[in-house]
């Protein structure tokens, strides 16, 4: 068996059967390492297959822990030794190979060239090879490994970088934040439970060096798991809030991560690398390698809440020295430096997401900038281009998966609602809350959609309120009455109903749509105070118009409606045409939600008939 060959076989011994330890340089770890059980057996496992393997993953991750942890367990299984080349501070790319050769110990003639002397030292040995932090040198790092793994046939190189060295026989290994408790475990699970989340147990390690005494009790149990999910998980974050301990409670702690960066701060003399003193020294480290279009990209992408897509980031992150053609290109760069999250399994399509850090470092960017202005409207203009797109797709069969597009970017839906109020676009914001109005009653977000509307329609009512189209508004006022009455509000319902009603008798025949559906809010209201007479006159009036529309869609939903007006005049003749004639309709668009409606009413009318059968 030639010597490769063993070393293969033998691998798998190494933790049963331990040999005398091998020589290296691997550098003393002041704090105790914490959780990464299951990544240090993953690790492990991938350098037993290949002879490069490169950790990476956002700044402040734990990549380099991670690598001495392994390296540190793996040492005996080198008998030419683990060897550590930190390059951090390095700037010069020249003096990659004379770094190695200092920590290797080699003595070299004063004439060779270090590169020389390298790779004929390391020719024949069995050794692995540790290069912390290669991003700044990437290429040059790619090159030497390169070089040295062609001309050897036993050592092995791993390498911690936030991009992949993107060479042949290259694994790489993402290393993201430590585990965290998924939302409401903190309710549900005991401290000894939360403690085996590798986030809570290093964030409540870190606190006991500060705070002597300090444990996870089922009263803290709360705050610490919001601290570990909004840091998402970072060691360096974590290890950072965790030192405010002492000077902050932890409600304090998580109320300030909405400035993270200012609070993020090591107030350790002895920190030896500059780029964990602060959370935002990382980010710097990270924003400054990349490349003027990287950099625009990146900064633009924060005004996105829970992703995009690439269709998505091409409408909003293009122009201005952005090309639409270019923009996957640049998110593939920013997904291969660690600063963006590409979900691309068990998906339609691709999905693009910043850690919360990054997005709020990247905003930060974006709000210093001089277009910051001019993305938000843009991310307001696409989402209003889209929901009032899908709009009309919601009263058809295919209702559910549009229903399940929308919640799926409902993040960033209420994204552009805020922004419409903050920058008085408030226009927009109405349609937008127009348009997805069936989305928050069939998925139940009826709270939340009333505060929307209302919040936008204040400012209109305002004594210097902005001005809008007479459409939007008179539907908006229908809408905040049928979102009222889901909440059973009666009174709001009453004074929008009101409004919508004045607003009828201003727009009067000249827009049909706007009339309609401000005559539909008068008589939802008039429904809720329980005027069944006015409700089915309105009701009346509303089906005429539905009938010269020739929206049949909507001629069904008014019938559907008005039955039950007329039920409660004791009209049963009269409900039961209404039900038969808008049934069909709605079964012909295939609406499900409207279908179970009209079937509901039919039962009612069939119940008030004695027709238990």
């Amino acid at each position: 068996m030639c010597r490769a060959e063993k070393s293969r076989a033998d691998w798998r011994q190494v933790f049963l059967e331990p040999v005398e330890t091998m020589p290296h340089n691997l550098p003393v770890q002041l704090t105790q390492f914490v959780g990464r059980e299951r990544e240090m057996a993953e690790v492990k496992q991938l350098l037993a297959d290949t002879r490069l393997l490169t950790l990476t993953g956002p700044g402040g991750s734990g990549k380099t822990r991670l690598a001495w942890q392994v390296a540190d367990r793996v040492r005996d299984h080198f008998e030419d030794g683990v060897w550590w080349v930190e390059l951090a501070s390095l700037r010069d790319p020249m003096l990659i190979p004379q770094l190695i050769t200092q920590a290797l110990g080699l003595f070299r003639a004063r004439e060779e060239p270090a590169l020389e002397s390298l790779l004929k030292h390391v020719q024949s040995k069995k050794m692995l090879l540790v290069l912390d932090n290669c991003e700044h040198l990437i290429a040059d790092c790619a090159q030497l490994a390169q070089q040295i793994l062609s001309q050897t046939t036993e050592l092995q190189i791993l390498t911690t970088s936030r991009e992949p060295l993107a060479i042949a026989g290259e694994t790489t290994y993402p290393v993201f934040g430590l585990v965290c408790p998924s939302p409401g475990a903190e309710s549900a699970g005991s401290p000894p439970d939360l403690m085996r989340y590798d986030a809570v147990r290093l964030f409540v390690e870190r606190a006991r060096a500060v705070l002597p005494g300090f444990g996870l009790t089922p009263t803290d149990a709360s705050s610490i798991v919001q601290i570990c999910r909004r840091l998402d998980g970072l060691p360096l974050a974590l290890e950072l809030a965790s030192a405010r301990s002492n000077v902050l409670t932890l409600r304090e702690i998580g109320a300030h991560l909405d400035d993270r960066f200012n609070l993020l701060v090591s107030r350790q003399r002895g920190e030896p690398d500059p780029r964990h003193r602060t959370l935002r020294a990382t980010m710097d480290w990270s924003h400054d390698l990349l490349s003027a279009p990287e950099q625009i990209v990146l900064r633009r992408l924060s005004v996105f809440a829970g992703g995009c897509s690439l269709a998505t980031a091409e409408a909003v992150c293009a122009g201005e020295e952005v090309e639409r053609e270019h923009v996957l290109d640049l998110l593939s760069v920013l997904v291969n430096k660690s600063l963006v999250v590409a979900q691309t399994l068990q998906r339609g399509e691709a999905r693009y997401s910043l850690l919360e850090t990054i997005r709020q470092y990247a905003h930060e960017k974006l709000n210093g900038s001089g277009e910051w202005l001019a993305i938000h409207d843009q991310h307001l203009q696409y989402f209003l281009q889209l929901t009032e797109a899908t709009a009309p797709k919601l009263s058809g069969e295919y209702q559910q998966l549009w229903l399940n597009w929308l919640e799926g970017e409902h993040d960033n839906i209420r994204a552009a609602l805020a922004w419409s109020l903050k920058s008085d676009h408030i226009e927009a914001g109405l349609r937008i809350t127009n348009a997805i109005y069936q989305l928050w009653v069939i998925r139940d977000y009826v709270e939340e959609g009333l505060g929307w509307v209302e919040r936008l329609l204040a400012q209109v009512d305002a004594p210097m309120g902005v001005g809008i189209s007479r459409l939007v508004h008179a539907n908006a006022l229908a809408y905040a009455v049928f979102l009222a009455g889901f909440r059973g509000d009666t009174a709001t319902q009453k004074r929008y109903g009101q409004e919508a009603a004045r607003l009828a008798e201003a727009i009067g025949d000249s827009d049909k749509a706007a009339l309609k559906w401000a005559l539909a809010g008068h008589g939802y209201a008039a429904r809720a105070a329980g005027d069944h007479q006015t409700e089915f006159v309105v009701y009346k009036q509303i089906i005429q118009l539905s009938r010269e529309s020739g929206d049949a869609y909507q001629l069904g939903v008014d019938l559907s409606y008005s039955s039950f007006s007329a039920m409660s005049l004791g009209k049963y003749d009269e409900a039961r045409a209404m039900l038969d004639e808008g049934l069909p309709l709605l079964r012909g668009t295939g609406n499900p939600y409207r279908v179970a409606m009209a079937l509901n009413y039919s039962g009612d009318l069939a119940r008030l008939e004695q027709n238990y059968t």
